[in-house]
């Protein structure tokens, strides 16, 4: 992207700029040099990470979590890049795995991944809509929701098509980032500022996104990735805004009308002691929690 397509900046805006140098850069699979050949990749981070950010929250509310996914059939929504549901198969006896996201280019990757770890057989990827599940009911014993409902347009349509495709006794297991927590942003691979977006415009983050990007070799990608228009105006179109009480108004809402109960439901807080009190504290603990993990039976 050429520099005159970014607007000049104002001084709190360079200010901005030049506090966030300051912070020290996050972990982001767009920057990892082994995929610079790749664009937008994920799969390596993703499967490397797996347990650690995706499923070891689970444990919490299952001793032997891993081990009740053997012989399951397992549905992985969203599943991005598919590192997360090939680590899943390598180190489960689950029966089968699909993996579902609406990017070709990520199931392009998930495909090429799983094929290097000779599980074609087992994994099936196709492109597909969480709002439009190509399934019929009652198809799956567990759907997996990792990092997936903060980024779909219509949260409660996806989880009311999870709760239609798995069997009675089913689970399907929800990690969530709510919007406000220090990083809800999702702006990390250049961008490092806690809580960004809880005192800035969304047009102004936009700005600094574009500015941020502008001179790096897929920096027009990720801009595709993160950014359209609504009503001819520019929004970051891959994030929902969810928030943890409309998680839970959603929810409520899923029981009363879809038959499902929730088994398991814990906030993962910051281990700073004055940061655990804050967080259950009204209003703070939208800010503070820094992940949700959920289980829904059926």
């Amino acid at each position: 992207m050429k520099e005159s397509s970014v607007q000049n900046f104002t001084l709190g805006e360079k200010l901005v700029l030049f506090i966030n140098k300051r912070f020290r850069p996050l972990p982001h699979p767009f920057n990892d040099k082994k995929n610079k050949d790749q664009k937008l990749s994920y799969t390596d981070f993703e499967y490397n990470l797996a347990y650690q950010t995706a499923f070891k929250a689970f444990e919490g509310g299952n001793l032997d979590f891993l081990k009740s996914l053997n012989d399951k059939e397992v549905l992985d929504i969203a599943c991005g890049g598919g590192g997360k549901s090939i680590w899943l198969a390598e180190n489960t006896e689950l029966k089968t795995m699909t993996g579902i996201d609406i990017s070709k280019n990520f199931i392009d990757q998930a495909k090429k991944f799983a094929a290097e770890k000779n599980l074609s057989e087992k994994i099936k990827f196709k492109v597909a809509s969480a709002k439009e599940l190509p399934f019929k009911d009652n198809s799956f014993d567990v759907v997996f929701l990792n990092d997936a409902l903060e980024h779909i347009p219509n949260p409660e349509k996806a989880l009311k098509e999870a709760s239609r495709v798995i069997r009675p006794g089913g689970s399907i297991c929800i990690n969530l980032a709510t919007y406000y927590h220090a990083y809800g942003h999702h702006l990390t691979d250049v961008i490092s500022i806690p809580w960004l977006h809880v005192f800035t415009t969304e047009q102004f983050r936009i700005k600094l996104y574009k500015k941020l990007v502008q001179n790096l070799p897929d920096g027009q990608e990720r801009i595709n990735f993160r950014i359209g228009k609504i009503n001819e105006k520019e929004k970051f179109t891959y994030l929902n805004h969810i928030s943890t009480r409309k998680f839970k108004k959603i929810l409520k809402n899923l029981r009363k009308n879809n038959n499902i109960k929730c088994s398991y439901y814990f906030n993962e807080k910051w281990n700073n002691p004055v940061l655990k009190f804050l967080t259950g504290l009204p209003v703070l603990d939208e800010l503070l929690v820094k992940q949700i993990t959920c289980v829904l039976s059926k």
